[in-house]
């Protein structure tokens, strides 16, 4: 090539700086990398990179940018050792221009683990670090740009990088295009507990919930990202709760870019294994906007639906309502409450919310809390511990009062009662027919005609006398299919005995255990003769109704 000729000609160096430009501007092309592979033009790059002249090393640095895009030339570099004449130009008093380029080959380079290396090895990020506070924005830029990529998917530089937190930290307050580049680095830094712990510290969760604000969907992404990497403990997303930023993150889910949308997802999806976090999103509607997202055929994703399911994972009361069903893995805790069946997109009230209505003519919210209360006193008689204290209407509370469910201590009664009339040693048959029984005794016994089995004026009875439309289990006496069903879910959790909770229609709900012909597992690995059942709770107490036939068919459906 004539202009690589021109730069091998030293009696032609005023002609060097117009060559070399020339060549930078064409090295874009990949025809022309190649031919220079091809030739010593890489070697006559690398000569003039020590050039006195700042313009002509610029340009050279840009060139050599330019051809490390391509990994085998990244490998023939790193053979010429090209990374301590990066070091040294970095640590020399060179202008910020020279700097700069010389970050931009720096980015290229670490897309080779060996490069990562040695630049780690070198000390080459505490040069880079420092120039994170230089007066120049280009190089703080280009720096920045060097660092997420000497981090990326390296344990050993994300440790080192740590001294830069302040530096990144400050970077976020600073120019947008600077934003990105520092995310990432935190990104990077975030997959290594060391590192993650440091940014924790120093109020990383803080500085990336005020980018947010943003309305740049590169920098959202990168926040988002950067988030989600981060709040993977319950103290950080207590942080971010605390910070009162949920909102934006869920309103990102709306976004009309699919990068933005998918890191909201992820975030959301960090935050799942928090159940107040859970709630917290589940208040503001997630579900809904996931729900939404799954329906639509340019957004749905199996993503999407991950994350939909494992936020219901953490919300069983939604769960029920939304697809009426609970699995044997789901476990009915303190807590749960049972609304009736709602669409999925439609906002699931709080526990709180539901109490402090009214009282209506709706179906009763069936409450599951047989955790004794810290104020209970051993004094109290039976009769005081039956009556349940629940909020006056119309009382407001102070902001300091914190609000706890009402306990059920006849629903711990019955915990216990199980416990010492179930035993381990019984098949599993046995052991579900006696909680079938049991369950059935204290819900008003078999029932012969339901139209003559008047649970609803028992019900409307409990509301009135405690003036709410929720009503722990325990304290009902008749009950039909869903309040037996239930019962029957939480008892067999306590005693570990594998069970489901499916809703049907027109009050209808079921439990299906799953048996092995000698009736004395559950829930193993299954072989070919295991055999899925329906509890009967209703009729015949305790009969085990093959799943899909006849019989349950009956007990399932209207």
């Amino acid at each position: 090539m004539k202009m690589i000729d021109l730069l091998k000609n030293k009696e032609l160096t005023d002609l060097h700086i117009p060559a070399m430009c020339l060549l930078a501007g064409c090295m874009e092309e990949p025809e022309v990398v190649r031919e220079m592979d091809e030739s010593d033009g890489l070697e006559t790059l690398l000569y003039h990179i020590n050039s006195v002249k700042a313009e002509l090393q610029t340009l050279v640095l840009r060139a050599i940018a330019y051809a490390t895009r391509d990994v085998n030339i990244c490998q023939k570099f790193h053979k010429w050792n090209i990374e301590m004449t990066l070091m040294t130009l970095l640590r020399s008093k060179k202008s910020d221009e020279v700097k700069t380029e010389a970050c931009h080959v720096v980015t290229a380079l670490s897309s080779l683990r060996a490069s990562q290396d040695t630049f780690g090895n070198s000390g080459l990020l505490t040069v880079l670090i420092s120039l994170l506070t230089c007066s120049s924005d280009p190089l703080r830029l280009s720096s920045c740009q060097a660092l997420a990529s000497l981090t990326k998917g390296h344990r050993e530089n994300c440790s080192l990088a740590v001294n830069g937190t302040t530096s990144l930290l400050e970077l976020l307050k600073s120019l947008a295009c600077l934003v990105v580049p520092a995310t990432t680095v935190l990104c990077n830094m975030c997959m290594n507990e060391g590192p993650r712990t440091c940014l924790q510290e120093k109020g990383a969760i803080s500085a990336l919930l005020a980018c947010l604000v943003s309305t740049d969907p590169e920098i959202q992404t990168s926040v988002l990202q950067a988030l989600a990497a981060l709040v993977c403990d319950s103290k950080s997303r207590a942080e971010l709760r605390a910070a009162d930023r949920l909102p934006l993150i869920i309103n990102l889910l709306n976004s009309e870019y699919k990068e933005v949308y998918f890191a909201a997802c992820w975030t959301v999806s960090s935050c799942a294994a928090d159940e107040s976090t859970v709630q917290e999103f589940c208040k503001l509607g997630v579900l809904q906007i996931l729900h939404k997202l799954n329906l639509s055929k340019s957004r749905c994703s199996h993503f999407n639906e991950t994350v939909y399911t494992k936020l219901l994972a953490k919300n069983l009361p939604a769960k029920y309502s939304f697809t009426g069903h609970l699995s044997s893995c789901d476990f009915v805790l303190d807590g749960f409450y049972d609304v009736g069946k709602l669409r999925p997109d439609t906002q699931l009230p709080s526990l709180e919310e539901l109490i402090r209505m009214p009282l209506n003519v709706h179906r009763p919210t069936l409450l599951i809390n047989a955790a004794p209360c810290a104020d209970d006193s051993l004094s109290k008689s039976k009769e005081e511990e039956n009556v349940q204290q629940w909020p006056k209407l119309g009382v407001s509370q102070t902001n300091s009062y914190q609000w706890l469910p009402p306990t059920d201590p006849i629903l711990q009664g019955y915990i216990n009662e199980t416990h010492t009339m179930v035993q381990p040693s019984m098949s599993m048959q046995e052991q579900i027919v006696i909680l079938a029984r049991f369950v059935s005794n204290k819900m008003g016994g078999a029932v012969t005609r339901l139209n003559e089995f008047s649970w609803e004026l028992h019900c409307s009875k409990l509301k009135e006398e405690l003036n709410s439309n929720v009503i722990p289990i325990g304290k009902i006496q008749k009950g039909i299919y869903y309040h037996r069903a239930l019962l029957f879910k939480v008892l067999a959790d306590k005693l570990a005995i594998c069970s489901t909770l499916v809703r049907g229609s027109y009050g209808r709900a079921w439990n299906e255990v799953l048996l092995r012909q000698d009736s004395t597992t559950c829930c193993q690995s299954l072989p070919e003769t295991s055999s899925k059942f329906i509890v009967d709770l209703m009729y015949n107490p305790g009969d085990l109704l093959v799943a899909n036939g006849r019989n349950s068919y009956s007990y399932c459906r209207f």
